[in-house]
């Protein structure tokens, strides 16, 4: 049972904030948020892995949601 559908963003950690930053200043420049590999890169972290932790993270406490095709998007509040 899914009874929001909208959460409140939860608190980040510095390196979450990090991210998010990064996310942002990326899809001002190039109008799509970068893949895992590009995020692992920029924060010199030799595993996209390390990156698609911290997607998940931001996706868990509302700053990233899915799209209709299953893509990240930065959710209001990140914006």
């Amino acid at each position: 049972m899914n009874t929001a559908t909208t959460k409140e963003p939860q608190p980040l950690t510095t390196k979450q904030r990090h991210v998010l930053l990064y996310l942002r200043t990326f899809l001002n420049h190039n109008h799509c948020l970068p893949p895992a590999v590009c995020i692992a890169g920029a924060f010199g972290w030799r595993s996209a892995n390390s990156a698609a932790l911290h997607l998940k993270a931001l996706e868990k406490k509302g700053y990233l949601r899915r799209n209709e095709l299953g893509g990240l998007m930065l959710a209001g509040d990140a914006l």
